[in-house]
């Protein structure tokens, strides 16, 4: 009695069974637009790193101006503080004492709010320059992703 040949296990899949319905043509050009994709997605990811970087450095310049004029405020606060505390000091009266002291205060508070505004100003403008690279580099992404399909 002749054995039957072994047939190969068939799977539900026709690419596993080399009965491909894509010509190789075909697959050769699906494989060339996934490379050339994951190409523009490299090259996205590298100028988002190269934008969050930009972010990040604009971001330390304004902290550090920030910091700067903090430090700068408060040293001219002491000092001034000093010289009108001699100045109180040297008041004829009591009543002349507390007129000084009034001055000082209303002097102080609006020496702070003035201070405390161009600090906001200064944060503002700084977020507004640190998010610029990455705004423009998400206006980039939408556009190159949207071209590509």
């Amino acid at each position: 009695m002749p054995k039957a040949k072994a047939q190969a296990p068939q799977f539900g899949f026709p690419v596993i069974n080399g009965e491909s319905p894509i010509s190789p043509e075909a697959m050769k050009e699906g494989m060339d637009r996934f490379m050339s994709m994951a190409s523009e997605v490299t090259e996205l990811q590298r100028e988002g790193l190269s934008a969050a970087a930009e972010s990040a450095r604009v971001s330390a310049k304004g902290m550090q101006e920030a910091n700067a004029r903090s430090l700068a405020f408060f040293q001219g606060a002491v000092s001034n503080l000093m010289e009108v505390s001699k100045t109180i000091a040297g008041a004829k009266s009591l009543q002349e004492a507390v007129e000084m002291q009034a001055n000082l205060s209303k002097t102080a508070m609006e020496t702070c709010m003035s201070e405390a505004n161009a600090m906001a100003t200064l944060v503002a403008e700084t977020m507004r320059d640190a998010a610029e690279p990455l705004n423009a580099h998400a206006g980039q992404c939408v556009e190159r992703l949207t071209a590509t399909k």
